[in-house]
Protein backbone atom coordinates (compact mmCIF):
# COMPACT_ATOMS: atom_id res chain seq x y z
CA UNK A 1 0.00 0.00 0.00
CA UNK A 2 1.25 3.60 -0.57
CA UNK A 3 -0.40 5.57 2.07
CA UNK A 4 1.19 9.24 3.08
CA UNK A 5 0.42 11.94 5.50
CA UNK A 6 -1.23 14.85 3.83
CA UNK A 7 0.50 17.98 5.13
CA UNK A 8 -0.25 21.79 5.01
CA UNK A 9 2.11 23.54 2.48
CA UNK A 10 3.51 26.61 2.26
CA UNK A 11 4.89 27.54 -1.46
CA UNK A 12 7.02 30.79 -1.47
CA UNK A 13 7.58 30.92 -5.33
CA UNK A 14 6.69 29.46 -8.21
CA UNK A 15 7.03 25.75 -9.73
CA UNK A 16 7.70 26.80 -12.61
CA UNK A 17 7.87 24.58 -16.20
CA UNK A 18 8.84 25.95 -19.48
CA UNK A 19 7.87 23.10 -21.88
CA UNK A 20 4.30 21.81 -22.50
CA UNK A 21 3.45 18.09 -23.18
CA UNK A 22 2.25 17.71 -26.39
CA UNK A 23 -1.46 15.96 -27.32
CA UNK A 24 -2.33 16.31 -23.76
CA UNK A 25 -5.03 13.33 -22.50
CA UNK A 26 -7.81 13.80 -20.51
CA UNK A 27 -7.02 10.44 -18.87
CA UNK A 28 -4.63 11.13 -15.74
CA UNK A 29 -3.32 7.68 -16.22
CA UNK A 30 -1.79 7.98 -19.54
CA UNK A 31 -0.57 11.59 -18.97
CA UNK A 32 1.48 9.89 -16.41
CA UNK A 33 2.85 7.26 -17.92
CA UNK A 34 3.56 9.89 -21.05
CA UNK A 35 5.31 12.13 -18.51
CA UNK A 36 6.79 9.97 -16.90
CA UNK A 37 8.66 7.84 -19.76
CA UNK A 38 9.82 11.57 -21.02
CA UNK A 39 11.86 11.78 -17.56
CA UNK A 40 13.29 8.82 -18.31
CA UNK A 41 15.15 10.28 -20.87
CA UNK A 42 16.14 13.91 -19.05
CA UNK A 43 18.96 14.50 -16.98
CA UNK A 44 18.73 13.87 -12.98
CA UNK A 45 17.23 17.18 -11.31
CA UNK A 46 14.32 17.60 -14.61
CA UNK A 47 10.75 17.37 -13.46
CA UNK A 48 7.08 17.76 -14.91
CA UNK A 49 3.45 18.37 -13.48
CA UNK A 50 0.05 17.42 -14.59
CA UNK A 51 -2.53 19.86 -13.84
CA UNK A 52 -5.82 18.08 -13.17
CA UNK A 53 -9.43 18.58 -12.34
CA UNK A 54 -11.01 16.99 -9.78
CA UNK A 55 -15.46 16.65 -10.13
CA UNK A 56 -17.20 15.10 -6.99
CA UNK A 57 -20.23 13.75 -8.40
CA UNK A 58 -23.39 11.82 -5.94
CA UNK A 59 -21.18 8.84 -6.10
CA UNK A 60 -17.57 8.87 -7.23
CA UNK A 61 -14.81 11.40 -7.40
CA UNK A 62 -13.30 11.73 -10.85
CA UNK A 63 -10.07 13.39 -11.72
CA UNK A 64 -9.13 14.00 -15.39
CA UNK A 65 -5.87 15.78 -16.33
CA UNK A 66 -6.27 19.09 -17.84
CA UNK A 67 -2.59 19.75 -18.93
CA UNK A 68 0.90 18.42 -18.43
CA UNK A 69 4.24 20.57 -18.49
CA UNK A 70 8.03 19.81 -17.72
CA UNK A 71 11.29 21.52 -17.50
CA UNK A 72 14.76 19.97 -18.08
CA UNK A 73 17.55 20.56 -15.81
CA UNK A 74 18.98 23.69 -16.82
CA UNK A 75 16.03 24.93 -19.60
CA UNK A 76 16.53 28.53 -19.52
CA UNK A 77 13.84 28.84 -21.98
CA UNK A 78 10.56 31.08 -20.97
CA UNK A 79 7.84 29.95 -18.77
CA UNK A 80 4.54 28.49 -19.76
CA UNK A 81 2.86 27.15 -16.61
CA UNK A 82 3.79 27.77 -12.77
CA UNK A 83 2.41 26.09 -9.73
CA UNK A 84 1.69 29.01 -7.94
CA UNK A 85 2.85 30.45 -4.71
CA UNK A 86 0.54 29.93 -1.94
CA UNK A 87 -0.87 27.45 0.75
CA UNK A 88 -1.36 23.83 -0.47
CA UNK A 89 -2.32 20.68 0.64
CA UNK A 90 0.51 18.42 -0.19
CA UNK A 91 1.24 14.85 0.08
CA UNK A 92 4.45 12.92 -1.31
CA UNK A 93 4.58 9.28 -2.17
CA UNK A 94 6.55 7.05 -0.20
CA UNK A 95 7.41 5.01 -2.72
CA UNK A 96 6.57 5.87 -6.98
CA UNK A 97 3.42 3.66 -8.55
CA UNK A 98 4.69 1.08 -11.12
CA UNK A 99 2.54 3.39 -13.78
CA UNK A 100 -0.63 5.96 -14.28
CA UNK A 101 -3.23 2.54 -13.48
CA UNK A 102 -1.24 2.21 -10.18
CA UNK A 103 -1.27 5.41 -9.05
CA UNK A 104 -5.16 6.18 -9.62
CA UNK A 105 -6.67 4.63 -6.01
CA UNK A 106 -4.04 7.37 -4.73
CA UNK A 107 -4.70 10.09 -6.66
CA UNK A 108 -8.69 9.29 -5.83
CA UNK A 109 -7.85 9.32 -2.10
CA UNK A 110 -6.46 12.64 -2.30
CA UNK A 111 -8.94 14.20 -4.69
CA UNK A 112 -11.70 13.22 -1.91
CA UNK A 113 -10.22 14.73 1.05
CA UNK A 114 -9.96 18.48 -0.77
CA UNK A 115 -12.48 21.30 -0.02
CA UNK A 116 -14.85 21.21 -3.20
CA UNK A 117 -16.49 24.54 -4.52
CA UNK A 118 -19.87 25.21 -5.16
CA UNK A 119 -19.83 23.69 -8.41
CA UNK A 120 -18.33 20.94 -6.83
CA UNK A 121 -14.77 21.13 -8.92
CA UNK A 122 -11.16 21.30 -7.19
CA UNK A 123 -7.68 21.86 -8.79
CA UNK A 124 -4.52 19.79 -7.90
CA UNK A 125 -1.35 19.40 -9.33
CA UNK A 126 0.57 15.82 -9.78
CA UNK A 127 4.44 17.26 -9.75
CA UNK A 128 7.22 13.96 -10.28
CA UNK A 129 10.50 14.98 -9.58
CA UNK A 130 13.30 12.88 -11.23
CA UNK A 131 15.86 12.97 -7.73
CA UNK A 132 18.10 10.06 -9.31
CA UNK A 133 18.70 7.95 -12.43
CA UNK A 134 15.95 5.59 -11.23
CA UNK A 135 14.45 7.37 -8.94
CA UNK A 136 11.35 9.83 -9.08
CA UNK A 137 9.25 11.72 -6.32
CA UNK A 138 5.78 11.98 -6.77
CA UNK A 139 3.75 14.79 -4.84
CA UNK A 140 0.27 16.06 -4.55
CA UNK A 141 -0.34 19.72 -4.28
CA UNK A 142 -4.41 21.24 -3.76
CA UNK A 143 -4.80 24.97 -3.38
CA UNK A 144 -6.20 25.59 0.22
CA UNK A 145 -8.62 28.43 -0.34
CA UNK A 146 -7.87 31.12 3.25
CA UNK A 147 -10.31 33.64 3.97
CA UNK A 148 -8.93 36.81 4.58
CA UNK A 149 -10.05 38.30 8.03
Amino acid sequence: MNQANQMKLNLHQNISYTRELPSPEKSCQTTFNRLWTLLETLPVGSEGCISCEAIMTDEICIVNSISGFYNPVGDDAEIVQSIPAGTYLFQQLPFPPSDGEALMPTLNRFAISLDFNEERKSVLFIRLYKEGLFTVAIQFFAPIHTKEE
